[in-house]
């Protein structure tokens, strides 16, 4: 009988990872970096994490390039945004949340979720 509720967790926490997410195409312009970016879905987040960030900035933003030289990244070269304040959207899948900032496919270092780097908006469905 006590081992009744931690199965059941264990069962619905397998299933919400093993939940596939809806593969969808967006392609959009984002105005502010001046340049073409694509929208991706979690499913095809293959070589990152897709994560759920309170927001994505640009590397060249003074504020955000001072973040990163404070944590010793180097932003010469950086082209990618800048994932802030972010959380692993299987984490939110499994506590049952879904992702009501700006979701985002991250490959490049993380700093404990703090700040992410390399990362795209993808379009989530959870």
């Amino acid at each position: 009988m006590q081992l009744t509720l931690p199965f059941v967790t264990l069962v619905l926490s397998c299933l919400a990872v093993a939940t596939p997410f809806e593969r969808r195409q967006d392609p959009t312009t984002d105005p502010s970096a001046g340049a073409t970016s694509t929208t991706t879905t979690t499913s095809e987040c293959d070589t990152g994490d897709a994560q759920c960030c309170q927001s994505l900035q640009n590397p060249s933003d003074p504020s955000t390039s001072d973040l990163l030289g404070t944590l010793g990244v180097v932003v010469q070269g950086l082209t990618a945004q800048v994932g802030l304040t972010c959380t692993p959207i299987s984490v939110l899948a499994i506590a049952g949340q879904s992702c009501t900032a700006q979701p985002a496919c991250c490959t490049g270092d993380s700093f404990n979720g703090l700040v992410n780097l390399a990362c795209t908006p993808i379009a989530a469905t959870l």
